[in-house]
């Protein structure tokens, strides 16, 4: 049975400060909720309506938290989704301060990257292309922000996503160091290798000049159009497609 303070707790959580505060944050809808029950992921309450429990009534034996049943309105209420009529798993943030990439993979590197459809749309696109990590500058928008985790469509499950500081980082890599830049050489003549890592900026300010010593290719997407420039998440895409090739 929810409380009003539950509900008071699970509907701030939609805000980065109170994430912070509980160290909790939520995930929304069948698909992603189904997957995170299937991993295993560590879940704290699960909330979700008589359909979803009559329909995975054998998937929700494993779980040994509280799980209430209740309304399509109130699981409205709790909701950032304009619709959700199947569930809600409140679940602990996972702290990968003290963990490191593995930086003998492949790698999407990822600069100030802001807008939590973008950053859930890549989550997506590497899982789809089997890169398993992703390192954020610490501006980057959180991958636990409830934007992010629904565009992932439960991919952030198989990607792991560091902060970190980006210079530093990229002093200790060996492998190439491939960025988007719209000045670069065509990404179709190039011979990509793997592991190597693709460096990613944001639309509004592109690359930071401290970075620029670490890069060993400039590469950019040919135009055939008027558009001025690609979104980040489609860009990455294409250059996940061309490591791959």
């Amino acid at each position: 049975m929810l409380s009003k303070n539950d509900i008071k707790i699970i509907k701030s959580l939609q805000n980065k400060k109170y994430r912070k505060t509980y160290g909790l944050f939520t995930v929304e809808g069948e698909k992603n909720v189904v997957e995170l029950i299937q991993a295993k992921w560590p879940i704290q309450r699960l909330i979700i309506s008589e359909r979803f429990a009559d329909k995975y009534r054998s998937l929700l034996t494993s779980i040994k938290q509280p799980v209430d049943i209740v309304s399509d309105s109130q699981l409205g209420e709790l909701s950032h989704l304009e619709s959700n009529h199947s569930a809600l798993a409140v679940a602990p943030l996972v702290d990968r301060s003290k963990e490191q990439p593995d930086t003998s993979k492949s790698m999407l590197v990822l600069c100030n990257v802001q807008d939590p459809g973008n950053l859930g749309t890549i989550i997506r696109t590497a899982d789809w292309f089997g890169i398993e990590q992703i390192v954020c500058s610490p501006v980057t928008v959180e991958w636990f922000n409830p934007k992010v985790i629904q565009a992932t469509m439960g991919a952030f499950i198989r990607v792991k996503v560091f902060y970190q500081e980006l210079e530093p980082f990229l002093k200790t890599i060996q492998q190439p160091i491939i960025a988007a830049d719209l000045q670069g050489s065509n990404i179709y003549d190039h011979q990509f290798s793997d592991p190597s890592v693709i460096l990613m900026g944001s639309e509004s300010h592109g690359i930071p000049e401290d970075l620029s010593s670490y890069i060993t290719d400039r590469l950019t997407i040919p135009s055939f159009g008027e558009t001025e420039s690609l979104n980040v998440a489609i860009a990455t895409g294409i250059f996940c497609f061309a490591l791959r090739r």
